[in-house]
């Protein structure tokens, strides 16, 4: 019986939807809606998205590294993670990656983030470091 009361209450719920839909005397709207995924924000402008003890951490990171491989910084999160964008390879540059990690949570780690990460120009992890731990290459 429970079967057959849930059968017909799932039906009576997709005539009810499809009928709303599709009523030709609708003055309903038909304009599509396109959600398009959003470019990473440039360093300067994630820096100060975070707002209060997050503002500014961005271009401070960036300030701090030296690797010519940086090509940016961007605060995620929340102002929970610092992701540090580079030109390194996807595979043979962790051991560079560990060291822009280190460099980075030098400066992010004196605020709000509890984590740092460095991306190869492809966007692949290539070290991850927390706040209480060494930043680690991933091979």
């Amino acid at each position: 019986m429970r079967t057959k009361l849930l059968g017909l209450s799932i039906t009576v719920s997709a005539l009810v939807v499809l009928a709303s839909c599709g009523s030709s005397g609708s003055n309903a709207s038909t304009t599509k809606t396109t959600i398009s995924p959003q470019a990473t924000a440039p360093a300067s402008t994630a820096a100060t998205t975070g707002g209060g003890e997050c503002a500014g951490i961005a271009a401070k990171v960036k300030a701090h590294l030296t690797d010519a491989s940086v090509t940016g910084v961007d605060v995620v999160g929340a102002c929970s993670r610092v992701v540090v964008n580079t030109s390194l390879h996807d595979s043979g540059d962790a051991g560079t990656a560990a060291d822009i990690c280190t460099a980075a949570g030098q400066v992010a780690y004196t605020g709000q983030p509890s984590s740092v990460s460095v991306e190869s120009a492809s966007h692949k992890e290539l070290a991850i470091g927390l706040k209480q731990a060494a930043c680690l290459g991933e091979p």
